[in-house]
């Protein structure tokens, strides 16, 4: 493993994280992470720091940049949920299980204890 790599895990470990805002290297850390050792490995290692972590962000945009989006004319996979919803409906046909049976217009100040006692 590299090790710039290698002393960015150790340093997250010690709660101290790095990213790049335009070109220049920044930290997130807790109160009294970056201890005075810490602060000259960091000093020490700056220029290798930001070279790793640009790579790393490049190589992230470029994995986004495959993404291609659906064609509208495509049919979407169904998600799990409605995947079960549909067979629900096909083990019961007609059932209104899922349907909403009635809907309210409140206006004014709602009591919840005589909604819940209903």
């Amino acid at each position: 493993m590299n090790t710039i790599k290698k002393l960015i895990i150790e340093l997250e470990k010690q709660g101290v994280s790095f990213y790049l805002d335009n070109g220049k290297l920044k930290s997130k850390a807790r109160q009294g992470a970056i201890t005075p050792q810490i602060a000259a490995q960091v000093k020490q290692n700056k220029a290798a720091l930001i070279e790793f972590l640009a790579s790393e962000q490049q190589q992230n945009t470029q994995v986004r940049a495959k993404v291609t989006p659906r064609v509208a004319s495509d049919i979407a996979p169904l998600s799990f949920a409605q995947q079960r919803l549909w067979f629900i409906d096909q083990l019961h046909k007609g059932s209104a299980q899922y349907n909403m049976p009635a809907a309210f217009d409140v206006s004014g100040t709602l009591d919840l204890t005589v909604v819940e006692a209903v």
